[in-house]
């Protein structure tokens, strides 16, 4: 008579099976439920993309006849190592007493996840390269000065 004192090895398999389905499950939940290490690349190209762009636009807006209109437009983001990322970026102005002018750049990728932001503040704004500026005349000092 034979007694069931070993294990067959289909019984052997059929439980290393499950242990490694089991503990690919549990491996695969704990990888995502773990926060990345480092910034997110996608808002580190998304902030790159908002500072050049505030750049450029800075460089328009710095000459005192420059007219900046607010506008939004839908384009791409580059990614190293990947697809690019569809954004939308919105540019506002804001005019400031004494002449100065703040020009924001609001970028967000369509999916509404990731957003950045970069914004400058014009104190003061230069001529028209090729304008002439009229110096102000220097007064005459009054007699009896020292």
């Amino acid at each position: 008579m034979h007694g069931e004192d070993g294990q067959s090895l289909v019984e052997t398999i059929v439980a290393l099976g499950l242990v490694v389905l089991i503990g690919g499950a549990v491996a695969s939940g704990a990888l995502v439920g773990t926060p990345r290490f480092g910034p997110d690349p996608r808002a580190t190209a998304l902030q790159r993309a908002a500072d050049r762009e505030l750049r450029a636009a800075t460089d328009v807006a710095k000459y005192a006849d420059a007219r900046l209109q607010p506008s939004a437009i839908a384009t791409t983001v580059p990614m190293p190592n990947a697809s690019p990322i569809p954004v939308t970026m919105v540019l506002t102005t804001t005019a400031l007493a004494g002449g100065g002018l703040t020009v924001e750049i609001d970028a967000r990728t369509l999916d509404g996840t990731v957003d950045a932001d970069a914004a400058t503040t014009l104190a003061s704004r230069a001529p028209l390269p090729g304008s002439q500026v009229i110096a102000p005349q220097t007064v005459a000092q009054p007699t009896g000065a020292p």
